[in-house]
């Protein structure tokens, strides 16, 4: 069976941190059944390409414009480029580990039935606010949406190829670029819980995140585009009628009305459930208008 690796890195304007990146794959340990790296530079205005044609001569690396911006957009031209029977997604702010691209393709070898993996996301930075990271150290096979939300995350995220023959490719309304501006990853994952395909989180495939978000305001920010990409995902699935999402939807709308009454923050970063409710709403309204 073919087990080669194709890593796959999108990037936008953050060409210091894609080189960043790229060393320290230069470093990684090689899987067995080799690999290549795509890079798929979305519209980039800065050295990008400089960056990416220094890590050439190390790297088994191609290269591919994306002028149209949208993460999924990106997503989608990296995997039509792939060569790799395993496609694996990091990010240009993300470290992997030395043993990542291995310990990836054994978890795959292991077990013939799983088909779709996330890993342990840790903190690069300990002055960063602790956002978007992973860091269970548990393994664990997914089994519900609320399970995707806690623990999977597109930064460090594994498929075999013929699951995207099933489900589809990523939603191009949906991830950064857009208006719902994220969630791209929490839909696909969902479309694979759906179709039945055996995910697990595994704490042995390690990167780390080099987000750089080191104030409030800075996590806020964040804070609301995945909000609005979490709305986005609620409404496109309420709108077929699955009542799955629904009830996670209702659920989080509750929580969220109980601790704006209770003045209570909606997280560990102080955040506003008012403003939760309202950017959950704004995705909801984007998915609705077609812009989203």
């Amino acid at each position: 069976m073919n087990n080669k690796l194709s890593v796959i890195i999108c990037t936008r304007n953050r060409a210091d941190q894609l080189d960043r990146c790229l060393r320290r794959l230069e470093e990684a340990d090689a899987p067995p059944g080799g690999w290549e790296l795509i890079v798929v530079d979305n519209n980039s205005s800065e050295h990008t390409k400089q960056v990416v044609q220094r890590a050439s001569k190390a790297l088994p690396l191609q290269y591919y414009f994306e002028g149209k911006e949208g993460h999924s957009r990106a997503r989608n031209l990296g995997l039509e480029r792939a060569a790799g029977s395993i496609i694996a997604y990091t990010d240009d702010d993300c470290l992997v580990s030395r043993t990542w691209m291995t310990s990836l393709v054994r978890e795959f070898e292991n077990d013939a039935t799983l088909e779709v993996l996330g890993g342990r996301v840790d903190q690069a930075n300990e002055r960063d606010l602790p956002m978007a990271i992973r860091s269970f150290s548990d393994r664990l096979q997914i089994s519900s949406f609320g399970q995707i939300i806690e623990r999977l995350i597109g930064c460090n995220m594994a498929f075999r190829r013929r699951v995207f023959a099933t489900v589809g490719t990523f939603d191009t309304k949906l991830g950064s670029g857009t208006r719902s501006a994220s969630s791209e990853d929490t839909d696909i994952f969902y479309r694979v819980l759906k179709a039945g395909f055996k995910t697990c989180f595994s704490p042995d495939v390690l990167i780390h995140h080099a987000h750089n978000r080191d104030t409030l305001e800075a996590a806020r920010s964040v804070k609301d585009n995945y909000l609005k990409g979490r709305g986005a995902v609620y409404c496109k699935y309420i709108l077929r009628c699955d009542g799955v999402i629904l009830r996670h939807a209702l659920d989080e709308i509750e929580w969220l009305v109980k601790a704006a009454f209770a003045h209570r923050p909606a997280d560990g970063v102080l955040y506003d459930p008012s403003r939760a409710l309202f950017y959950l709403a704004i995705g909801a309204l984007y998915r609705l208008s077609g812009r989203g």
